[in-house]
């Protein structure tokens, strides 16, 4: 049941293939390290890390990044979302979130990542009674987890930092709370350059001109995350193949092919700020 429901993965992202956020991931490397040599610790005189609550806008990269985590310290990851867990069965919620801890006891090293974090663990002062017993079950193992598997670690990703439930904030359930921000001007010619060798590599072939102006993009593209920056790259690309589909040589991607797509993009997010949808456009 936990199968069908919660996904199991060892991931194939490293740290390296996440453009910025040099300080998140410079603060994970202790969660690594916590990961693989848990014993490093105890012999300095403390303890491993047991939590992380990654918190920052939607799509900067908070999954990714976590992800990129597993991989580093060669674990697997449990991707807990709550629209899959969620169940109208008296109990059966808490019951899977549960069994997830229970299964990663009996793993090695070892992530659970809980996406919508303050969803799933919300006020319970404001919440329902199911609110309140996933938030139980979750203090539950967090307390536990000294006692329980030593590399196990729990990483929470929100939005909404001020909606989880007080309880689970305090030091010793989550250790590091870390905001994962938006990235600068630097990082987001960074993450250009990764989405756009990525598609080379897919392509098997050079997409993109020699001579692109990655500083351009970067400052045409301001308050862009990096899901921002990745679908640019995507509807740039798609707009060559439906080129290719109708017998046309669309040559290189050029820097005003890229930059057309950001300027259409921005011109999406801020009518979905003012609209308040969060759809997407074709």
């Amino acid at each position: 049941e936990v199968d069908k429901m919660v996904l199991k993965e060892r991931p194939n992202v490293r740290f390296e293939d996440v453009g910025g956020l040099t300080v998140v991931k410079e603060e994970l490397a202790t969660v690594v390290l916590a990961l693989k040599n848990p014993g490093i610790f105890t012999r300095g005189g403390t303890h491993p890390p047991r939590g992380v609550l990654l918190y920052g806008e939607p799509g900067v990269g908070k999954t990714l990044v976590a992800k990129a985590l597993a991989r580093e310290a060669d674990a697997d990851i449990y991707v807990v979302r709550i629209g899959d867990v969620l169940h109208s069965l008296y109990g059966k919620t808490e019951r899977v979130i549960q069994s997830v801890f229970d299964r990663a006891n009996e793993n090695g090293a070892c992530v659970i990542y809980i996406d919508e974090f303050d969803a799933l663990a919300s006020h319970r002062d404001k919440s329902n009674e199911v609110t309140s017993r996933i938030v139980s079950v979750l203090l539950t193992n967090m307390d536990g987890l000294e006692e329980r598997g030593k590399n196990i670690i729990v990483v929470g990703a929100t939005n909404r930092l001020d909606a989880i439930d007080t309880a689970l904030l305090r030091p010793g359930r989550f250790d590091l709370t870390i905001e994962v921000p938006l990235p600068t001007e630097p990082e987001r010619a960074d993450i250009f350059s990764i989405h756009m060798k990525k598609a080379n590599v897919i392509a098997d072939s050079q997409l993109f001109e020699d001579e692109f102006d990655m500083s351009a993009l970067a400052r045409r593209s301001n308050h862009f995350s990096g899901a921002d920056i990745a679908e640019v790259i995507r509807r740039t690309l798609v707009k060559r193949v439906r080129a290719i589909s109708e017998g046309k040589d669309p040559g290189h991607v050029k820097v005003q092919d890229v930059i057309e797509q950001v300027e259409r993009h921005r011109e999406f997010l801020e009518k979905r700020k003012q609209s308040g949808s969060t759809g997407q456009y074709i």
